[in-house]
């Protein structure tokens, strides 16, 4: 059995992978979440495998429904086991080859086996060292095992600040890269010939990914990560001809990913998301979901038009899918409140997005009266000097929004 090694830290918990001989490749697709957060771990295995059954269930349909897109992929969770899990003292078990810092029983960590997402080939890894990188440093970090464990947080949500090489702040590890929009559309079909870097693509994929997540799967996705890696190499078109019962019999080798592409779209880590209804109660969670996290969504704020409105049309029309099919044996009353959902959810990200720079990301300042977003003006606030000769009252228009609803996350 492979010695584990650490690929990744967060929050709830630390990601170890199995280590191949000589870390070269390929790699494992199989991780272990571990943490002292049991029930945050807890909730993530379970989210986890609703979403990823949500977004096996939807494949084929919105592949069909939006030419060309690829769904994104969510990694599986097989195995969990509590802190006090005999499976930490068995022979068979991964503890007995953990490194040093990790102790034989656990020390009182939950385990969750995962799929493990596959990392960036090393062409692409080539060309973010090259780009990103000290060109002092490019030979080392080139040659640095830790950055054969390249993922992608593909933020379409923000800029940098710097499109080309050079122009930014230098990288020093390609662990959870984060690619902005400015910088993705910098690199175009350099690093990705295989996928083109299609911005408009990975756009309409993030909105129908958010979209099964929250009516297919119904999660709000709170604090989700969306990265680039590479697909599954148990994810294959197997052959099959049509006339197998009279062609000569020939070799076949299993070596036709999906489409052709080296680099898919993934969503892991559910352990601060919680379940939703199909209800007005839900546009909150869902608010607090995209805005709440780091910026990997086109959005209302920050995005181009054409980007957001090419987001939103296809969430939308995602999301009326599904409800659709769903919802056929509702009522017609039912099925037109909840139909309804999606469009009350839009709105209240654009009015989040229009009151938002006083606001930040201050989700507890937004209350939903009858699924829309109410705003009302903002009190005095003792000791801000705004105003002329002290005067802290707001001008004519002046508006801003007040908490009506507490944020229910961990």
């Amino acid at each position: 059995m492979a010695q584990l090694y650490c690929i990744g830290r967060g929050s709830c918990g630390t990601v170890w992978g199995e280590k191949q001989q000589q870390n070269e490749e390929p790699f494992s697709e199989v991780a272990y979440k571990a943490s002292f957060h049991e029930r945050a771990l807890w909730r993530d295995f379970n989210l986890t495998n609703r979403v990823h059954n949500a977004f096996l269930r939807m494949q084929e349909l919105m592949e069909d429904f939006f030419p060309g897109i690829t769904v994104p992929r969510i990694p599986s969770a097989t195995h969990f086991f509590k802190p006090s899990s005999p499976w930490w003292g068995a022979e068979h078990s991964p503890p007995m080859f953990l490194p040093p810092e990790i102790p034989a029983d656990g020390g009182g960590q939950a385990v969750m086996r995962t799929q493990r997402i596959l990392p960036l080939p090393s062409s692409t890894r080539e060309i973010l060292i090259n780009s990103y990188f000290d060109p002092q440093s490019q030979v080392a970090a080139l040659s640095n095992p830790e950055n054969k464990d390249c993922l992608i947080r593909l933020y379409l949500g923000a800029d940098a600040g710097y499109k080309f090489t050079g122009d930014g702040p230098w990288r020093t590890s390609l662990r959870n890269f984060e690619l902005y929009f400015d910088m993705a559309c910098a690199l175009g079909r350099l690093a990705f010939p295989d996928m083109d870097l299609n911005i408009r693509l990975l756009a309409q994929e993030m909105a129908v990914g958010l979209a099964i997540i929250h009516w297919e799967a119904k999660c709000d996705g709170m604090a989700a990560d969306w990265v680039l890696g590479s697909p599954s190499r148990s994810e294959l078109l197997l052959e099959c001809a049509e006339e197998f019962e009279t062609m000569q019999i020939a070799e076949v080798t299993p070596n036709s990913k999906k489409g052709g592409r080296s680099t898919y779209l993934w969503i892991l880590d559910f352990d601060k998301a919680r379940p939703i209804e199909y209800d007005k109660s839900c546009i909150p969670l869902l608010l607090g979901g995209v805005t709440a996290n780091d910026p990997y969504l086109p959005n209302p704020k920050n995005s181009p038009k054409w980007l957001y409105e090419l987001f939103e049309v296809t969430y939308l029309q995602a999301s009326e899918e599904i409800l659709g099919r769903k919802l056929y044996k509702a009522t017609d009353r039912e099925r037109a409140d909840i139909m309804e959902l999606p469009y009350f959810f839009m709105e209240a990200w654009e009015e989040w997005a229009q009151y938002s720079e006083d606001l930040g990301v201050n989700l507890e300042r937004w209350s939903l009266v009858d699924g829309e977003v109410e705003v009302e003006e903002a009190e005095e606030i003792e000791g801000d000097d705004t105003g002329e000769d002290g005067d802290n009252e707001m001008e004519d228009g002046d508006e801003r929004a007040s908490v009506r609803w507490e944020t229910p996350f961990c």
